[in-house]
């Protein structure tokens, strides 16, 4: 059996075109080595998620009782609740999810004042 160690993953409050990475961890809880692959899709229609998001390495072998830290890269282009869905695929094994959120905007300026003392 492999797993996904972390329950879930949120990228929190995320600009535009902003670049944000994190890492999640995979283990291999069995007595053998185990092939892999992940996948990211949309929570909402269970498609595909697209190349804003991606997920690296996204597939190989585990050694038993090993761990692998997985890179996770998101670079969204649109303000949006995102909702995805990593999904982990071992051959002969369970499949296994995790929940990925963000809250994406347009980052805005707000004066209190309409005099800027530059100096």
């Amino acid at each position: 059996k492999m797993q996904i160690v972390d329950p879930q993953l949120d990228f929190g409050l995320v600009r535009v075109g902003w670049k944000v990475i994190r890492q999640v961890t995979i283990r291999n809880t069995c007595d053998v080595t185990a092939r892999y692959k992940m996948r990211l899709i949309s929570a909402n229609t269970g498609e595909g998620w697209g190349s804003t998001m991606t997920v690296t390495p996204s597939k190989g072998m585990l050694e038993y009782g090993r761990s692998l830290s997985l890179t996770v890269e998101f670079s969204p282009t649109d303000p949006q609740r995102t909702r995805a869905t990593l999904v982990l695929e071992v051959d002969g094994g369970i499949t296994q999810y995790m929940t990925i959120r963000s809250e994406v905007v347009h980052a805005q300026v707000c004066l209190s004042t309409n005099v800027v003392d530059l100096g």
